[in-house]
């Protein structure tokens, strides 16, 4: 089983990591288990014959959230000169009868688009009902991608990124929705019957410990956020003498008829997604952040040297289950990569130097293609 989690800005406070507030909506936490027991059961309950098929629209919703600034220190800005994935992947589940019931789709986004005391989906639920309005009786489900420095393309006058109106994320929901009903017009891909899966854990290492100025600079900022970190830390040092040193990612590969799904379990900057899909190389790569658990960012080396949220101070947030550190070790990006490839080698794909050709007699460079 493969978890991933849309997530969104604007909602009842469900995260026992990482949260900006200090208490939990227990009740709502309470019901969303409940529920989320009540759908797994009824899945399994309603298993039936099918058949899936796959194919990618595009769209360019997202744009990136990471500007230089003048200071050298990356700042949340739109930044259209840095790479976003337009992909939209597409799996259509049909019936034994050839009639649809269900589209999973996916997009690399930040689903941030409103903010504050709202109660929203953001874009991926307004995306879910233009698709449920074009086919009745099909079920839209969204998953997201590696999309942990891409913010929708909502942007105020003076050329910072707006939180509101919530039409907003209605409007560029509709965008996605649309790029996935044309992506439905083309030739689908139909997936075979093997299923497998593999997973692992990486420990990837914070690059230093806690130095004293960085404890100190927290302690003085005007956010309740860095002060607490700093007491954790100081409180975690004094007890066990360090702050731990490594921080545990699950890299996970479900090969569902020749469609390789690869989870991983932090809030992934599109880089790292760009990257696996350009040299994991499987027939059909789609690669996700958020799933099975998001613990912090993990961004690509070329991002690293602008420090900012996603490199450093992200790992502020998340003080359970433990303390960490600020900032992962450049290489990061490599163990994440390497470690997908090692996975899907482990389920029985090699990756091909030459051209090959696929079933349905389309050539592709390096053995494979990506969604």
């Amino acid at each position: 089983m493969m978890v991933n989690t849309s997530h969104t800005h604007s909602g009842p406070n469900a995260s026992r990591i990482r949260g900006f507030c200090r208490e939990f909506d227990d009740a709502y936490l309470d019901e969303l288990a409940g529920k989320l027991r009540d759908v797994l059961a009824r899945a399994v309950a309603g298993l039936s014959e099918g058949r899936l098929e796959c194919s990618a629209g595009s769209c360019t919703m997202g744009i990136s959230r990471r500007r230089t600034m003048a200071a050298g220190e990356a700042g949340f800005l739109p930044t259209p000169d840095k790479p976003i994935d337009q992909a939209v992947p597409v799996l259509r589940v049909l019936e034994a009868d050839g009639s649809w019931c269900a589209v999973v789709f996916g997009y690399s986004c930040h689903p941030s688009t409103a903010a504050g005391y709202r109660i929203s989906p953001d874009y991926p639920g307004y995306a879910r009902d233009y698709i449920a309005t074009r086919f009745a009786g099909v079920t839209p489900v969204f998953m997201q991608g590696c999309g942990g420095d891409i913010k929708p393309r909502n942007i105020t006058p003076d050329l910072r990124f707006a939180y509101e109106p919530v039409e907003a994320a209605a409007d560029l929901g509709r965008e996605l929705g649309r790029a996935v009903v044309a992506s439905l017009c083309g030739r689908a891909r139909p997936l075979g019957e093997e299923l497998a899966a593999a997973s692992e854990i990486v420990e990837i290492p914070f690059d230093h410990q806690p130095t004293e100025s960085e404890l100190h600079e927290a302690e003085q900022a005007d956010s309740w956020l860095p002060r607490r970190w700093a007491a954790a830390a100081r409180e975690t040092v004094a007890r066990e003498g360090m702050l731990r040193e490594s921080l545990p990612v699950e890299v996970q590969v479900l090969n569902v008829g020749g469609l390789h799904l690869l989870g991983i379990a932090a809030e992934v900057c599109v880089g790292i997604g760009l990257r696996a899909k350009g040299e994991v190389l499987a027939p059909l790569l789609w690669p996700m952040g958020y799933c099975n658990g998001s613990w912090d960012y993990v961004a690509p080396r070329s991002e690293c040297p602008d420090g900012g949220y996603e490199v450093r101070t992200s790992h502020m947030d998340s003080i359970h289950p433990f303390v960490k550190p600020l900032g992962l070790v450049v290489e990061a990006e490599d163990m994440l990569v390497s470690r997908a490839r090692a996975l899907i080698d482990s389920l029985g794909y090699r990756r091909h130097s030459a051209e090959t050709t696929t079933a349905d007699g389309h050539a592709c460079a390096q053995g494979g293609t990506h969604l």
